[in-house]
């Protein structure tokens, strides 16, 4: 870890109270000696890249004077798990349907990944939403596809889960990777979102399929920049979107990107924020506390968080990995579990 090996806690500093705290906790030992931490998160169109600078700028108000936060537009919706499993980051945002495949050894992962914990779940609401080029295109996908067979798809890179979940859908409507190239179609995975906005623009994409939460800044640029439609997958394909992957379908309400009109259903997930199994307990109880007990400062890193709340935080469906010790020592100290 790039944690400080140095990290000591002193069992007195619990007792200071301090005029910030809105339902203090007592009787354990706080961190008081700087930390050096590092946040996995994504590029910097990203919501998680929005969470970790947030997060941070939190932490360094009640960390050690001298405590580092680093927080990198770097990792992405499945590298994060091998990341903070490997040490090479401290801390990771993740989304719960991404944990079960990592937890599992599924997907993009070759082995089970047994050592993640979740510090906080249930942050968000992420979308795996299917924009498609022109504001008068079918509402459904199935139709959509019926009539565009040889459309050119545009994906994140490999590893992004928006990609990885964007394959699977697709698969599940009838349109494979392969399925679109024998149609004369092709699906392009690139490496920003940079590029997507501007294949889209350029008429050079027709769909494109990303995990995004409402005033998600690449999907608000893209809908903003170009004509856009948001068709809803069926039934059918949401429940094995379910059953097969973990996707729990989820409401897009009208408006949450300019052009769509209606509510839209769509395969969806939660952002989770986790670490591993050696991170300090002491530390992992300091930033749940630091979150819970300024929530409405949490909340206002960026609107996708508005609805977040610790009550629903430490509930397995939204964590899906186990909770680390320290987060569950502060839920059940703050009596909420």
């Amino acid at each position: 870890m790039t944690l400080k090996k140095t990290l000591l806690c002193s069992a007195a500093a619990a007792l200071v109270a301090t005029a910030t705290v809105a339902a203090p906790t007592t009787g354990h030992a706080e961190v008081t000696e700087p930390v050096d931490l590092s946040v996995a998160s994504f590029s910097q169109r990203s919501s998680w890249y929005a969470y970790a600078v947030g997060l941070a700028e939190m932490l360094r108000d009640v960390l050690p004077e001298g405590s580092v936060i680093d927080t990198p537009p770097e990792g992405g919706g499945t590298s994060n798990a091998l990341l903070v499993s490997a040490d090479r980051f401290d801390m990771g945002f993740g989304m719960a349907s991404v944990a079960k495949w990592a937890e599992s050894g599924a997907v993009v992962y070759d082995e089970p990944v047994t050592n993640l914990r979740a510090l906080l779940g249930g942050l968000d609401q992420y979308y795996l939403a299917i924009a498609v080029r022109g504001d008068d295109q079918p509402a459904t996908l199935d139709e959509y596809l019926t009539a565009n067979p040889d459309l050119n798809v545009a994906l994140r890179q490999k590893g992004s889960a928006g990609a990885e979940g964007g394959i699977q859908m697709l698969t599940f409507a009838g349109a494979s990777p392969d399925e679109i190239a024998e149609a004369g179609g092709s699906l392009e995975r690139v490496r920003s979102f940079g590029i997507i906005r501007d294949l889209m623009v350029a008429d050079n994409a027709d769909l494109w399929i990303h995990t995004v939460t409402a005033g998600h800044p690449a999907m608000t640029e893209v809908s903003q920049t170009v004509d856009v439609s948001f068709p809803a997958p069926s039934d059918d394909v949401l429940a094995s979107m379910e059953a097969e992957y973990g996707w729990v379908p989820a409401v897009m309400p009208a408006g949450t990107f300019k052009g769509q009109d209606a509510d839209v259903t769509v395969p969806g997930t939660t952002s989770i924020l986790m670490v591993n199994d050696e991170f300090p307990e002491e530390l992992a109880y300091t930033i749940v506390k630091t979150v819970c007990e300024d929530i409405e400062t949490f909340q206002s890193v960026h609107r996708a968080l508005a609805g977040f709340t610790c009550a629903n935080a430490f509930q397995p469906e939204n964590t899906i990995i186990p909770l680390h010790p320290g987060a569950e020592r502060y839920f059940k100290e703050a009596g909420l579990m």
